[in-house]
């Protein structure tokens, strides 16, 4: 992955992890202590989260570190794949700004919802056990 690879997943990464609840910036401060404009500057891109702020982020909206891992792993090989032209949108406009991206990243969120709540039923049926 090239540093501005790298960026682009960690800038999906936390848009996804505040996706997963649906909170809006305002909540992830509450949870977190991430400020708003920090998260305003990661979700842009401009800025990169340090590891510390990235892991209170994901600690809030409970995605423990292998589910984060495996986030970013997942949007790794999906920012490769819609470079490399494997899964780019025929409508997306040559050399111009991706509009589809927020749609894949909702779609994402609901799968990783149902996920979540799959292990935390599993969870919750081996307690009661």
């Amino acid at each position: 992955m090239t540093d501005k690879h790298d960026r682009e997943v960690i800038r999906l990464t936390v848009t996804l992890l505040r996706a997963l609840p649906n909170w809006d910036r305002e909540t992830i401060y509450r949870q977190s202590g991430v400020y708003p404009s920090q998260l305003s500057g990661y979700e842009s891109g401009k800025v990169v989260p340090r590891r510390r702020n990235l892991g209170r982020i994901s600690t809030a909206v409970k995605v423990k570190p292998h589910l984060l891992a495996q986030m970013q792993s997942f949007l790794a090989e999906l920012l490769t794949a819609w470079k490399d032209g494997d899964g780019a949108s025929p409508s997306a406009p040559p050399g111009g700004e991706v509009h589809w991206g927020a749609e894949i990243l909702g779609q994402e969120a609901a799968r990783a919802r149902a996920e979540i709540a799959l292990l935390v039923k599993r969870r919750l049926d081996r307690e009661s056990s």
